[in-house]
Order: structure tokens, then sequence, then C-alpha cells
């Protein structure tokens, strides 16, 4: 009899068990959001290592040829592709260069990770449904090709031009390249457009160049005028929310960018729009802002 009241003393009541249940649930609670924080720490400084080497292989290739490679060459070109493609040999990605016999089209289903930001919650590939580009003619050509979330600043890429020749401004104070979202929406108007999925091998069809396809921002145009609209960039920036008219990073509060001299920063949200136009601007000589 004593050995049953023992027994029945050590036992856990329903509350008490309740009150451990809520006690986990509670520390999972505050467990998580710090998780969460570790992992998005991780993904930023595995982008900001990403953009670094593209950094290096601008460089190297400037070095190797005497001026930046293109953004975007032409159908007519001895080599067709994106400046993505063009930098391959200098990415440790000599074999599937080779392999695209100087047309990118021929690889364009590539996924390559170093091109994509682990951040970025959508997909990989082009989707399928109707890609809306040259003027609206392009159909689904385009579906499953690989995007990336590395894209370049069409006012220094090019021209024919070297580094020091892009940036009269300087290359520390010139941003070159930044981040994208690889599949935006459309966001306040639901229309995609050809800054909607960003990719990082096409070669165009026809003469035009389609810098879009490697989108810069919606800040100095092609012409170097400064941006009709008041959005300067997105962060944090998911489906349903997302602006395809501007950039859009994944990342919370700051846009990761490289500099001309191949440094790379993150740039805060609260930036201005003029300060951001002016440091896009390779033309403008003004001084950075005060917060810049």
């Amino acid at each position: 009899m004593a050995v049953l009241k023992l027994l029945r003393k050590s036992a856990f009541t329903l509350i008490e068990l309740l009150v451990v249940i809520a006690i986990i649930a509670i520390l999972i609670g505050l467990l998580l959001p710090a998780v969460q924080k570790v992992r998005e720490a991780a993904a930023r400084m595995k982008c900001t290592n990403q953009l670094k080497q593209i950094g290096i292989a601008v460089h190297s290739y400037n070095d190797a040829s005497k001026q930046l490679p293109p953004d975007c060459t032409q159908a007519s070109a001895p080599i067709k592709g994106a400046l993505h493609f063009h930098i391959l040999p200098y990415m440790e990605q000599g074999n599937l260069y080779k392999q695209a016999n100087n047309d990118s089209w021929n690889v364009v289903k590539t996924v390559l990770p170093i091109y994509m930001c682990p951040s970025d919650p959508s997909r990989e590939t082009v989707p399928s449904t109707t890609f809306v580009g040259n003027n609206g003619n392009d159909g689904n050509l385009r579906t499953g090709h690989a995007m990336t979330n590395y894209v370049c600043n069409h006012l220094v890429f090019g021209f024919d031009k070297d580094i020091v020749r892009s940036m009269p401004r300087g290359t520390t104070n010139t941003v070159i390249f930044q981040e994208h979202l690889r599949e935006c929406d459309g966001g306040n108007d639901g229309t995609p457009g050809g800054w909607t999925y960003p990719q990082w091998a096409w070669s165009p069809t026809s003469g035009d160049p389609y810098w879009w396809d490697t989108p810069a921002f919606n800040s100095p145009d092609m012409e170097g005028g400064y941006p009709n609209t008041q959005t300067h960039f997105q962060t944090g920036t998911r489906l349903g929310s997302c602006n395809w008219q501007t950039l859009n990073g994944p990342h919370p509060g700051t846009l990761i960018v490289m500099m001309g001299d191949g440094s790379v920063r993150g740039i805060s949200d609260g930036v201005s729009l003029v300060t951001w136009a002016r440091q896009c601007d390779p033309q403008d000589n003004n001084p950075p802002g005060s917060d810049w």
C-alpha cells in the first residue's frame, strides 16, 4: 500500500504537464527568432562573398581584355551572352564556358549557385508563364532559363571602356553590381516586365543588346536621366510586395552592392533617392551625400 501511494505521488498532474508544455513553447518562441537571425546573417555573408568573387572576375576580365565585360552582347557578336557569361572563365567555370561554344544560349538552363542568393525564396529558373520582354512578343521562349540575384549597372558596362575610363567619379564611389530578386510578381499593378526574371546567360536573338536582362536600377536610365519614381530600391522583398520597376533585395533593411573597386557593402534603405542615384551614375561628379 505504501508503494502504491509513492507511485501516485511521483506522477505528473495534468496542470503540471500543461505548465511544462507552455514553458517549452515559450522557449521555442524565444529561440526561433534568434535562429532566423543567425541564418540570415550567414546568408548575407554568403551573398557578400559571392559578390566579391564576381568583382574579382570583373577585374580579372578587365586586366586580360583591357576593357570591362559587356553587360550583354548583340546577336551578331562573336561571343553571345550577358556579363555573367563573359566572366565565367574567371569564376572557375571555364569548362561550362567552353561547353557553350561562344553562345550562352547553349547553357542557358544551367543553374549556378554562385549567382544565387540563399535569402531569396523565389524560383531559380524562369517559371512556365508568359514572359513579357521584347515588345511583348517573346512568349514562353525563356521558360526554364536559369536566373540570377546579382545584376549590373548598365551605365558602367557595355561601352568598351576599361575600369578607370568607365567611372570618372572614381571606382570607390560608383555602384556597379547589386542584388535583385530572381522572381518578381509585378508588385502594385501585378504586371510582369523585362526586369521580372533576371537571367545570367540569355543571349539576344536580334541586334538589340537587351541590357535589361541583367537589369540595373530605376535611377539613372540609359541616357543618364534621374528616376521618374520615388522608389530607389526595396529591401526584405518577398513575392506580393515586389516592385519589378526597381531593385529589390531579399535582406531586411539592406541592399548588398559592389563598388567599382571590388569592395562589397550594405546600403541602408534609409539612403536618400538623390544620394543613391548619384552613386550609381559614374558621370556624376558630386561628392557622396552625408547619408552614404
